[in-house]
């Protein structure tokens, strides 16, 4: 289709209705489908055309406000002020990304664990889980997704979004606002994926299966060793957790995030190969279902433990990768001993999921 300034000026043309002589009605039109710039501030949604259709808008209205006052000059009509038709695009989330605020835990959503309760979920029903503000806007009794846009489920297969949205897909169009650089321009929102289960615990194991569809080797400078495929525990919020799992670096890894800051527990090498800072690399298995298995854990005296295993396709058993102890002694922050959520988190790959398990130990 042509898009030069002179076509897009022949697609608009003038609308004007005539009742028993009078004109009552006019309008600008366009017929011609063209990227529309979205601007958004906390009173609400406001549409702005190009500036490169500006010029054709301009000219459209003076022409029809030049003839109706003609017309009016000779029949005294009162007509009413003109209207822009632009083309609808989808409506934008007013805010996307990790952040939002999980349910308080006496939410009647919220299943505590305990002894005799336990959690599984094994992606059987269809459907898309979209992301929301929070906990409560979830339309899952069992999910929350805070962060990637979509969770599609077909087939028994949970995921990631996987290849590129659209142009004019809302969570692009959302993620080019926020995240620009983090999800290439907002096609891959799935770069940022946070998936957080509406259960809560405190001694517990959770357990889910991963497999590796592609990587996104974007030029974000968060593309980094520590991305990975892990299982998140005691998540207070997005600023407060334990996570443990296996990074792109071809470690394994347990940490500690506190009020923003993140601490090294525990750190080994499980895969081989070198990776290199920014290179088109992931030393992770591709293809192929990794299960892993975290579990958390507060002794008498206070402190906290936490667990990571691993268990590939071709293997029966479970391996313990990594154990850590928090007894305050990561930069003096005390150990996380309230019950939190649990849920999944990966970075910039699209990844499949086929299953997620939380039950007490």
């Amino acid at each position: 289709m042509d898009t030069s300034p002179s076509a897009l000026r022949r697609n608009f043309f003038l609308h004007i209705s005539i009742d028993n002589g009078t004109v009552v009605r006019y309008r600008v039109h366009t017929m011609y489908t063209y990227p529309i710039r979205l601007s958004h501030d906390n009173s609400g949604m406001q549409w702005r055309a190009p500036d490169s259709l500006i010029p054709a808008i301009a000219v459209g209205i003076i022409s029809a406000i030049a003839f109706v006052w003609i017309g009016d000059a000779f029949r005294g009509a009162v007509v009413p002020a003109p209207s822009i038709v632009l083309p609808a695009i989808p409506t934008v989330p007013r805010s996307v990304g990790e952040g939002g605020a999980p349910s308080v835990p006496s939410a009647p959503s919220v299943i505590a664990i305990t002894a005799t309760t336990s959690f599984f979920y094994s992606f059987n029903a269809d459907g898309i889980l979209q992301e929301a503000g929070n906990m409560e806007e979830s339309t899952s009794r069992y999910f929350w997704l805070d962060s990637g846009g979509k969770l599609p489920i077909k087939n028994g297969i949970g995921s990631t979004v996987i290849g590129e949205l659209s142009a004019l897909d809302k969570w692009r169009l959302a993620y080019l606002k926020s995240s620009a650089v983090d999800t290439d321009n907002g096609y891959h929102p799935q770069n940022l994926f946070r998936l957080i289960a509406r259960v809560r615990g405190d001694n517990v194991r959770a357990e889910s299966s991963f497999r590796i569809v592609k990587d996104n080797f974007s030029a974000s400078p968060n593309r980094n060793a520590s991305n990975g495929l892990l299982l998140m525990m005691r998540y207070q919020d997005y600023k407060t957790l334990y996570y443990a799992g296996v990074r792109v670096d071809g470690t394994a890894v347990i940490k500690k995030k506190y009020q923003g800051t993140y601490y090294t527990m525990a750190q080994k090498k499980i895969f081989s190969g070198t990776y290199a800072q920014g290179s088109a690399a992931n030393l992770l298995p591709h293809n192929e279902w990794l299960s892993l298995r975290a579990e958390t854990s507060t002794n008498a005296d206070g402190s906290v433990v936490v667990r990571l295993f691993m268990k590939r396709s071709n293997e029966s058993t479970w391996t313990k990768l990594l154990e850590s102890r928090d007894a305050s002694q990561y930069g003096g922050t005390p150990p996380i001993t309230a019950a939190g959520y649990l849920g999944i988190r990966t970075d910039f790959m699209d990844v499949e999921f086929d299953s997620f398990r939380v039950g007490a130990i």
